[in-house]
């Protein structure tokens, strides 16, 4: 009897501490052992982060799958953390979701509402997070989620003709694209179309680099590019890929550029 009992107990103490090494992900996703290195990139190094760092609201800005391609981003990742505990999460225009936020064992994993990341990485601007299934995302520190401009933009649209002579010190930032303006037929199929532009790194008065992310047949790619400016025209390179861009608006709070008589980006800062 006396054996029966402690085999009843080894027994149980084993499922105890199986249970324990799982967390619970998203409802309808089997739960993973987090005391093992995942399949993210730097998943279980070791490193350890606390809420204080993501403290503000963070939009989703480029998504790589396990391969580390580029994927299309249609249900853009919104977090926002108004202070250490909480957490607003959202996924493109579906409805908001409050709860707890939480850094828990092995240091490396973020649990915001009913979402479960490993943190890759963590910067004042920008964090990366491995959702343990499929992608890895990245999101940037913004002011305001894209969504809430809507229904703020002034009721009377300007109308651009003619693009105006900037520098490139108006230019720089990390430009959005929340509305683009195109004539009817004047875009061809497969033609690449810009989602975000990013002029960072002022090399000279006319040039810069940055990053740009446009999409093509249906698939999103951010990539590396230059930013050449002469007079009122910018032109960005990205590899094999080429834009040649007239500017018609540069006064810091908002960008318009592209071809009246083709297709105008409309882009607010990030």
């Amino acid at each position: 009897m006396f054996t029966k009992k402690r085999m009843f107990l080894l027994c149980f103490c084993s499922i105890a501490l199986y249970t324990s090494a799982q967390r619970v992900k998203r409802k309808g996703v089997t739960p993973i052992d987090v005391t093992k290195k995942g399949p993210g990139i730097n998943a279980g190094n070791g490193t350890t982060f606390n809420l204080e760092q993501f403290t503000g609201k963070w939009q989703e800005t480029a998504r790589v799958g396990r391969d580390n391609r580029a994927v299309e981003i249609i249900d853009t990742i919104m977090l926002h953390f108004p202070s250490p505990g909480k957490v607003t999460t959202r996924d493109g225009n579906h409805a908001n979701i409050n709860g707890a936020a939480e850094i828990e064992a092995p240091g490396n994993i973020l649990i915001a509402a009913a979402d479960v990341y490993t943190i890759v990485s963590v910067t004042p601007t920008q964090i990366v997070l491995d959702n343990q299934e499929n992608f890895i995302h990245t999101l940037t520190r913004v002011e305001q989620f894209t969504h809430e401009s809507y229904g703020k933009l002034a009721i009377k649209q300007d109308v651009y003709q003619e693009p105006v002579i900037v520098s490139l010190t108006d230019l720089l930032g990390r430009w959005s694209v929340y509305r683009r303006q195109a004539r009817p037929g004047a875009i061809a199929p497969g033609s690449s179309i810009i989602k975000y532009l990013f002029i960072t790194g002022k090399v000279d008065d006319n040039t810069a680099n940055g990053e740009i992310t446009f999409s093509k047949a249906e698939k999103s790619e951010a990539m590396s590019c230059s930013i050449t400016l002469k007079g009122t025209a910018i032109t960005v390179t990205a590899g094999t890929n080429r834009w040649e861009l007239l500017i018609y608006k540069a006064d810091g709070k908002e960008l318009v550029f592209g071809n009246a008589d083709t297709m105008l980006y409309y882009a607010k800062p990030l």
